[in-house]
Order: C-alpha cells, then structure tokens, then sequence
C-alpha cells in the first residue's frame, strides 16, 4: 500500500468516522450532564478528530506538487494540533476529579 493511499484512507475514512464519534459522544454527554466521563470522552473524541483532520490535510498537501502549505507552516499547524491534542483533554480529566 503507497503513502497516497494511506493519505486518502485517512481523509476519507479516519476522519468522518472520528468526526461522526465526537458528535454523537457530545450528544449522549449533552442527554446525560451527570456522567462527567462521558463529557470527557467526548472531548478526547474531539480532539482526536480534530488532530486527524489537521494530519489529513497535511498529508494531501504533502502530497500536492506544488503544496500550498510551507513546510514551516506545516510544521507549526502540527505541533500546535498535537498541543492542543494533548493538553486540552489531560486538562480536563484533571478538572473533572480536582477534589478527589
């Protein structure tokens, strides 16, 4: 299996997929406020898709002759997804037990 074709499988499959997740976890939690683990799943669902949005993307441009990104920028809009990726759910797991 070619690179390009892993690129594709993630922008046409991963993503959706993970997109469709995190709707339907920011649903549930929204029916059900009490369950606070819900919520944070549906966060790191969240974040999950949104790293493998920004990751496809920097895939086909990578892929693009020429890419319409710089690889300055690419390399800024990655490790700033993987920052947030990784902040914002840690953050708020720690947040939702902070009395405990």
């Amino acid at each position: 299996m070619t690179a390009g074709i892993l690129a594709l499988l993630v922008a046409f499959v991963a993503v959706p997929l993970n997109w469709y997740v995190a709707a339907k976890l920011l649903r549930l939690s929204r029916a059900r406020p009490d369950l606070r683990v819900l919520r944070e799943r549906a966060i790191v669902a969240l974040a999950l898709a949104l790293a493998l949005t920004v990751f496809a993307l920097i895939f086909l441009n990578n892929d693009a002759l020429p890419p319409p990104l710089s690889f300055d920028d690419t390399k800024l809009l990655t490790r700033t997804t993987l920052l947030v990726a990784g902040v914002v759910p840690a953050a708020y797991w720690l947040w939702i037990y902070r009395d405990r």
